[in-house]
């Protein structure tokens, strides 16, 4: 990874943290170990919040992991085809495209937990 992208990291993690420790709060949730969950990866520490956070409202928990998998899969099928496209103009390694399909999944599944909690 280069080192002209650790303060882009950092400040990502630091605003991911932030939002889960203000939304922990709000919630009557362990608001410090959250927030401290939220600076050790990004969006996987939001994902689990946002499943933990649906849990506590009492929502059937495997018909919600269940859709946002499925949304999950759908956009990284979607971030796979973007990715074949481009293609022609970039070249994309099998490992990249692999990389970008994980990538989407997880961006997907965040969106749609992130949406489930509005």
């Amino acid at each position: 990874m280069p080192l002209e992208l650790f303060p882009l990291l950092g400040l990502i993690l630091l605003a991911q943290g932030l939002y889960i420790f203000k939304k922990a709060k709000k919630k009557g949730f362990n608001h410090w170990l959250w927030g401290f969950i939220g600076l050790l990866n990004a969006p996987l520490s939001l994902i689990y919040f946002l499943v933990y956070s649906a849990y506590k409202r009492g929502e059937n928990l495997a018909n919600l992991l269940v859709k946002s998998l499925l949304v999950g899969l759908w956009s990284g099928g979607i971030m796979v085809v973007v990715s074949l496209v481009s293609r022609e103009k970039f070249s994309l390694e099998a490992e990249a495209l692999i990389v970008i399909t994980i990538l989407g999944a997880i961006l997907g599944i965040a969106g749609f937990l992130w949406g489930k909690e509005s």
